[in-house]
């Protein structure tokens, strides 16, 4: 049957039984500068269902442990606050399973995380020139995108961003990985995310390979409006 009308005995068996605990640790991974932060974690559902309220985040301790209580067996993706400048998420792992990927799948029960954080995010930055005049673009996106087919599916692996008034972009905080990077003359926000979009234009990007304590430098050329 459909899912509504699952929902009053979902919702009714949820509220008899106990929820599931997700406990972890966050580490660092290298030697922060300044004062380490603190991190929260923040489980979201990948699907929204009526009813079903978001699990309240769960502030680390100065150890990096936390833990999160009487939350529903359902798939989440987790994230982590607040990320400083320079740092990103190195891995997220329950068992074997990269959850950075797939998610936490919370159907089998309790999970453990463990999860690393870098200082060291990789740079990248450039300049982008109009495709018709040769001069600096001035405000308009550059995104980065995922190649690796698990990671397209994850917002956090794709950034944007604007050029400045010399066509100038940095990103701070990018994940290790294949990526092709696009320079918008004109683009709707979140566009990108929608294969069916980016399928005409998938060859005008530029293929680059981010790696830590690599920075990367490019220069790109605008793609026309079509």
């Amino acid at each position: 049957p459909p899912r509504s009308t699952l929902f009053p005995y979902t919702t009714l068996f949820r509220s008899i039984n106990p929820g599931i605990t997700v406990a972890g640790n966050i580490k660092i991974d290298g030697t922060p500068t300044g004062t380490p932060p603190t991190f929260s974690v923040r489980l979201t559902p990948r699907e929204q269902g009526v009813g079903v309220g978001q699990p309240q985040p769960a502030k680390a301790d100065a150890n990096g442990s936390f833990r999160l209580d009487d939350i529903n067996p359902d798939r989440y993706n987790v994230n982590v606050t607040p990320m400083p400048q320079g740092y990103y998420i190195k891995s997220m792992r329950a068992g074997n399973t990269d959850v950075m990927a797939s998610g936490l799948d919370l159907a089998n029960g309790a999970a453990t995380l463990e999860i690393v954080v870098s200082p060291n995010a990789p740079q990248v930055t450039g300049v982008v020139q109009n495709s018709s005049t040769g001069q600096p673009a001035i405000a308009v996106t550059v995104v980065l995108i995922p190649q690796e087919p698990e990671r397209k599916e994850q917002s956090y692996y794709y950034s944007s961003n604007t050029t400045d008034q010399y066509g100038r972009f940095t990103f701070n905080r990018v994940v290790p990985g294949e990526y092709k990077v696009y320079a918008f003359e004109d683009v709707q926000s979140g566009s990108w995310y929608d294969p069916d979009f980016m399928k005409p234009i998938e060859s005008k990007g530029q293929s680059v390979s981010v790696r830590e304590g690599a920075p990367t430098a490019l220069q790109l050329t605008t793609i026309p409006i079509q």
